[in-house]
């Protein structure tokens, strides 16, 4: 058996740490790579299923943050950039929207559909895309990469949260996509003055439930004015209602398993806010509401007033009630007959608080 003096040992495990050293990155790298090639599988499949689209979602966002060996606790990736127009999501809440697994989906889908539609009207031209709020993995674009070539698919990127904005720039460079990237910006997007006017799909996905907090509507009122009048908006439109909820039928809702069988537990009254390209274009956006009273049987029937999100994304993708984070009803208030509200008038503000303000009616 050959012998090695104790200094030979030493020098033969540091040679074999370095080798492992340089070995795990790559090979880590190469799994991010197979990941997202799967991502990108899994969200086009016309056959995956709910829990494989979880799976791999999550593990996507695992893996990303392994490799940039993030610690989602430190306060520099948990804290909220503050703007005139509402705020920009931490970095550490950012990357967690992948795993709000249809709105994911939908979303690649919906821009997926919107470049394959430009690259239709347009040859030898790559479509472009702004997509801003990226957060530090630009998760919505990202899996297009393994579907088109940088001759065919160019970015704008726009992110305001610095950490998330250095953290953009190293997941580029990790999956190699330099030759996709035309611009990327670390600035406010309801202010940004656009260089490069030739953009076809503008994509914006800064928002919550009933446009709240953050300021997707002062943005794209900041930009689509900026681009072409035939620019695809995504989403194309997103609509808030004030729908009455009967909330015993929507426990029954919540519970049922029968899949044959319908539970009715709430009444759209109307939509009190829209945002679309056309209207920005027209200036014509209404930010108040008409007063919508309730009739009699309305109120014996519903205990609830919510607020329904509903978006449009692109052609058939679409968001409704209750499918994502984005779309959750936001219940302003219960009435019974001893507090009774006979009807709503609602105003979209802007500003450091962006918000839908409900004033409640409570005589008639």
């Amino acid at each position: 058996m050959l012998k090695y003096p104790a200094k030979s040992k030493f020098y033969i495990l540091k040679k074999i740490i370095k080798n492992l050293s340089r070995y795990l990155p790559m090979h880590h790298k190469y799994n991010l790579i197979d990941t997202l090639k799967n991502v990108s599988n899994i969200i086009f499949s016309e056959t995956a299923s709910y829990g494989e689209l979880q799976k791999v979602l999550s593990k996507w966002r695992e893996s990303l943050e392994l490799y940039h060996k993030l610690d989602m606790n430190l306060p520099e990736y948990n804290e909220n950039v503050y703007l005139e127009e509402g705020k920009a999501l931490a970095t550490r809440w950012a990357a967690l929207c992948i795993e709000d697994l249809i709105r994911t989906k939908r979303f690649v889908r919906a821009v997926k559909k919107a470049v394959d539609t430009v690259l239709g009207k347009q040859k030898g031209r790559p479509a472009t895309i702004m997509y801003v709020g990226t957060g530090p993995f630009a998760t919505l674009v990202l899996p297009l990469t393994q579907l088109f070539s940088p001759s065919e698919l160019q970015l704008d990127l726009i992110e305001v949260n610095t950490e998330s904005f250095k953290l953009l720039n190293n997941t580029i460079e990790i999956y190699g996509i330099q030759d996709y990237i035309r611009n990327c910006y670390c600035t406010d997007a309801t202010q940004f003055r656009v260089e490069n006017h030739d953009v076809d799909i503008l994509l914006v996905e800064c928002l919550q439930q009933a446009l709240a907090r953050e300021p997707q509507v002062k943005i794209v009122e900041n930009l689509v004015p900026q681009l072409s009048d035939d620019l695809v908006l995504i989403p194309e439109n997103i609509t808030l209602s004030v729908a009455l909820v009967n909330t015993k039928q929507q426990q029954s809702f919540v519970l049922n398993l029968d899949s044959k069988k319908t539970i009715e537990f709430y009444e759209i009254m109307d939509s009190v806010f829209s945002i679309n390209k056309e209207v920005i274009q027209k200036n014509s956006i209404q930010y108040e509401s008409p007063v919508y009273m309730f009739k009699d049987e309305q109120l014996r029937e519903y205990n609830r007033i919510s607020i329904f999100t509903e978006m449009k994304l692109y052609e058939d993708e679409v968001l409704t009630y209750n499918e994502s984070g984005l779309t959750i009803p936001w219940d302003v208030t219960d009435f019974t007959s001893e507090a009774p509200v006979y009807g709503v008038r609602t105003r979209y503000v802007t500003g450091i608080d962006p918000q839908l303000e409900i004033k409640l009616i409570r005589t008639r």
